[in-house]
């Protein structure tokens, strides 16, 4: 409870330091007030701040700063209201706080601290990829005639294209392929084999499933720089990976010792994967300054992450080793999110105008919630009646098929006389048009007013007299002709629904503003918004020039 109203006060104070700060803003640099809205002045930086978070991408700059103040007309509605106490206010607050805190703390505290140099991947590169070797991989049964020939081979009387030439039943391999290995990227026994190996060294034999192997080293490589270069990439993110993980245990460790967090070992090592039992469940297994967390909680959090690795098949831990990695992930999630929250991101820039424009948003959303949702109900009949009332927004339209044959008056006259002697349309239209003419669709609605009159004139099949066209002739035939169809209520209901709750919703919410437009004192500074709309017109103009 003490939590809960110590996150009540931190809300009001912030929302009361607010506009004390914009009071005071406005009494010492009135050249800079672009609006007063019910006493609180707004300065033009308190606009940039909104619009650089309001806006979309492709959001075009107001002609006014209209939207800007209903947008404060309605916080400060809310505000009045106090439903910055709403649980659902303080719940979608609290969350964004905490994730783009923890985000705030690891760019502080992790990601500016990581520097990586030229010679921290070379270094790494030595270490872990050279040397490089290129080796054919020569597979065989044990006992096969094949022995004999590996011993010809390693002995040089018989040359690897030689080899491979053989048939399994000849004394060939049964499976061989070039392979890269990087030495230090091998494990146990393959990598003692080619440790030291020499380019032209066959290894010795070393058993796999029901065979053995072989490799016959053809290349050695220690630096490579085009190597290097291929693998720069990933060596980077390998050794960034690797710093956050250091810095992170570092930060990890220092707030351990900052919260001061305790861990009773005996209680830990009472708890088990069965339900702890009633004297067991409240004894504290970690302990610091700032909370603490109970055996029950960690049982909890122990069968979730058991039921997590069983659920993904993930190989199963010992006891021992699953409570100290739930454990150890606790205390880091715990003493990292106290510090996210001890370092108030949200007073300080730039964050303190993202997060203050998000807490305007939240108001704006929950007095929506209150005033205008409960207002915006969409009844059976007025779906029916806007779908019967909107017909053509509701059915497939008239589309007709048809080709038009255009070109001078003489050679459409003499097209036609063909085709009205019984020759094919297409056939006489390909002797004129390369590939033959292509079809159109397209609804009738969008014809121009000459051609609809001739194309609604003829059936599927037919072909127009020639008629007069842009600067010459032309003639037509319908290929098809596809009549209007009315699309079923049942299809577009649920779109109509949509559609009439957005325009209601729309309705209501412009009727608020407009109550409380009158029940407001507003004046706007036309000079301050001329300047201040050039200045972000031309920002934007060198934007898109970049």
């Amino acid at each position: 409870m003490r939590r809960v109203i110590m996150v009540v006060c931190v809300f009001l104070m912030s929302y009361a330091g607010l506009a004390q700060e914009r009071a005071m803003a406005g009494w010492f640099w009135q050249e800079t007030n672009l609006a007063t809205v019910n006493g609180t002045e707004y300065s033009a930086q308190d606009f940039k701040n909104w619009w650089w978070n309001w806006r979309e991408e492709a959001t075009p700059l107001p002609e006014t700063p209209d939207v800007f103040v209903e947008w404060q007309l309605l916080v400060q509605e809310a505000t009045k209201m106090q439903l910055f106490l709403e649980p659902s206010y303080r719940s979608k607050v609290g969350t964004f706080l905490k994730v783009r805190s923890l985000m705030l703390l690891q760019d502080e505290e992790i990601n500016d601290k990581i520097s990586i140099h030229d010679e921290d991947v070379r270094k790494l590169y030595r270490e872990e990829y050279i040397p490089k070797l290129r080796a054919r991989v020569i597979y065989y049964i044990a006992g096969s005639p094949t022995e004999e020939r590996i011993t010809a081979l390693r002995n040089g009387i018989l040359s690897i294209e030689e080899f491979i030439a053989f048939k399994p039943e000849e004394g060939g391999p049964t499976y061989h392929e070039e392979k890269i290995f990087r030495i230090p990227q091998l494990q146990g026994e393959w990598r003692t084999l080619l440790e030291d190996a020499k380019v032209g060294e066959i290894t010795q034999p070393v058993t796999m499933d029901k065979g053995i192997v072989v490799l016959k080293v053809e290349e050695r490589q220690d630096d490579d720089p085009q190597d290097l270069e291929q693998l720069k990439g990933i060596i980077l993110k390998k050794l960034q990976t690797r710093k956050a993980d250091e810095l992170t245990a570092r930060l990890v460790d220092s707030l351990g010792k900052k919260y001061n967090v305790q861990v009773d070992e005996e209680v830990l090592a009472q708890i088990d994967l069965s339900p702890p039992p009633e004297e067991l469940a409240d004894k504290l297994v970690i302990s610091s300054k700032q909370g603490d967390v109970t055996a029950a909680n960690l049982w909890a959090s122990l069968q979730s992450e058991k039921s997590f690795r069983e659920k993904n098949k993930f190989p199963a831990e010992e006891l021992d080793v699953l409570k100290k990695r739930v454990l150890a992930s606790m205390i880091a999630q715990t003493v990292v999110s106290w510090e996210a929250a001890d370092r108030h991101y949200e007073e300080k820039e730039p964050f303190k105008w993202v997060y203050r424009f998000y807490c305007d948003h939240r108001l704006n959303k929950e007095i929506e919630k209150r005033l205008v949702e409960p207002k915006v109900k969409v009844d059976e009949s007025e779906i029916e009646q806007f779908y019967r009332e909107n017909p053509e927004r509701f059915s497939h339209p008239e589309m007709v098929d048809f080709v038009v044959l255009e070109g001078e008056a003489q050679t459409i006259s003499a097209m036609w006389q063909k085709i009205s002697t019984g020759h094919d349309f297409f056939e006489v239209a390909a002797e004129h048009i390369p590939g033959g003419p292509s079809p159109q669709q397209m609804p009738v609605s969008q014809l121009g007013p000459e051609l609809k009159e001739i194309v609604s004139s003829l059936r599927p099949g037919e072909v127009s007299l020639p008629f007069a066209f842009k600067n010459g002739s032309a003639l037509v035939r319908l290929v098809q002709y596809k009549e209007k169809v009315s699309v079923p209520f049942v299809q577009v209901k649920e779109q109509i629904r949509q559609e009439l709750s957005r325009l209601k919703y729309q309705q209501t919410r412009e009727e608020l503003l407009r109550r409380l437009k009158e029940g407001s004192e507003i004046s706007i500074n036309p000079k301050v918004w001329k300047k201040l709309r050039k200045e972000l017109a031309n920002a934007d103009v060198a934007v898109k020039n970049k």
